[in-house]
């Protein structure tokens, strides 16, 4: 006589599981707001932990020395950034009165006086592409006029946005001070518990923790220093050269850096420049091209692909694969799903193809 499938034992399990899962989502949901800042915690907690392992043998305290850590790499970061940030401001306040007179132009409807505030080659350009438009028979002129009350609301929309991202911004800075301090106190702990939850070998679990953590590194490491490098020697580049905003478009240069390719700032700036100044022109472009850029074709591959145990190539598909699928989050997530697959091929290689 068979017995019925569904009997208690089933059932608590099936209920018990359906319960967990859907705590876990959850909990994911409550937390999703903060995972910038805890990943950026992750981040700093992972490249200065060697140095905190030195405060904690100095001041024989978790607490004291997660605390010091946490203040120094804060120091670290936020001085540099506070500097950064005040030239970048400083330049940019610049454009304040040019993007205010841009906007009482388009509300005003004048176009001669809208297209003479523009910088010389966007000059060229817009009678370059209207004049595509217009063989098309497409008043291209009329209609960005006609569309002036909507683009000054959506700048006005964009500004109260910009108001709140630096709300959030300020919030999430406190979070990730938070979260490094309980990532350098206990994230030893933390994470040997977390090995111990996974239902796998325990020498299967060090393969993929080690593998993890060792592409991790690489990444955060290896991109920050680059972009670092990438923005510091373009910045160089654009003082001397005499360049405007040049804080700003090392910044951007950076961020560009981060997403593959520093050549989407210091080329059209160096194509730019080249319309007022040949010399000045080569010059950017050379410096873009051999030094900036060589930065990347030398510093990545050394400290990431080496580091991580992969081709540099898989990494940067992963990279860029990642923050498409994930935003930013997926800078990181990218490469550490890749590198846990190889090492999900690895153990089937060494414990289950025989079989």
């Amino acid at each position: 006589m068979n017995q019925h499938p569904f009997t208690r034992d089933v059932l608590v399990r099936v209920f018990f599981f359906g319960a967990f899962a859907i705590i876990l989502y959850q909990l994911v949901l409550l937390t999703e707001p903060f995972f910038t800042a805890m990943l950026g915690a992750a981040m700093l907690a992972v490249m200065f932990y060697p140095l905190h392992r030195r405060s904690v043998r100095a001041l024989h305290s978790k607490n004291l020395a997660a605390l010091s850590s946490t203040a120094g790499v804060l120091l670290l970061a936020v001085l540099p950034l506070l500097g950064i940030g005040w030239f970048f401001v400083r330049e940019t306040a610049d454009l304040v009165p040019v993007a205010q007179q841009f906007l009482e132009d388009l509300r005003h409807r004048d176009w001669p006086a809208l297209e003479s505030n523009l910088p010389g080659f966007l000059q060229h350009g817009t009678y370059y592409v209207a004049n595509i438009f217009t063989r098309m028979n497409v008043d291209v002129k009329q209609i960005v006029l006609d569309h002036a009350q909507a683009i000054g609301a959506n700048v006005t929309t964009w500004a109260t946005e910009a108001l709140q991202h630096i709300l959030v911004t300020l919030l999430n800075a406190l979070i990730l001070s938070v979260a490094l301090f309980f990532a350098f106190r206990d994230g030893e702990n933390l994470l040997q518990w977390t090995l111990s939850l996974v239902p796998m070998a325990e020498k299967h679990k060090q393969i993929v923790a080690k593998r993890v953590n060792e592409t991790f590194r690489a990444v955060v490491i290896g991109s920050f220093l680059t972009a670092a490098a990438q923005g510091a020697v373009s910045m160089i580049g654009f003082l001397i050269a005499g360049v405007k905003l040049p804080v700003v478009l090392g910044i951007g240069t950076s961020m560009a850096s981060m997403l593959g390719t520093s050549m989407l700032v210091t080329l059209p700036v160096a194509l730019t420049v080249m319309r007022e100044s040949t010399g000045w022109g080569i010059f950017l472009l050379i410096w873009s091209v051999g030094v900036v850029g060589a930065l990347d074709h030398f510093l990545k591959p050394i400290l990431i692909g080496s580091r991580a145990h992969m081709p540099f190539i898989l990494i940067f598909f992963s990279i860029v694969g990642g923050i498409k699928l994930y935003g930013l989050l997926g800078f990181i997530l990218g490469p550490v799903l890749v590198a846990s697959f190889l090492s999900f091929v690895k153990i089937y290689q060494e414990e289950y193809e025989e079989a």
